[in-house]
């Protein structure tokens, strides 16, 4: 399958069979663009335009999030994933 890189616009071959890992750089051609979208998340080029909201949520996302908020009120800093 041919994909194009976000980055570069170059195409590329995508090849993927259902079980294995996914490419070393996807959905990137190269480890040059991923490191350049890296560095564009990292320098807040990239952003959340606005607040997910509760109600957004699919139902075992919502629950997800009310655990991981309950537990950092209640001071429980670590994580189980």
């Amino acid at each position: 399958m041919r994909k194009e890189c976000s980055i570069c616009k170059k195409e590329f071959d995508f090849v993927y069979k259902k079980g294995e890992q996914l490419p070393q750089y996807f959905p990137f051609c190269s480890s040059r663009c991923k490191q350049v979208d890296l560095a564009r998340w990292l320098n807040e080029k990239y952003q959340i335009s606005s607040p997910i909201m509760l109600e957004e949520l699919p139902a075992d996302d919502e629950e997800r999030l009310a655990n991981f908020l309950s537990d950092k009120v209640n001071g429980d800093y670590t994580s189980d994933e």
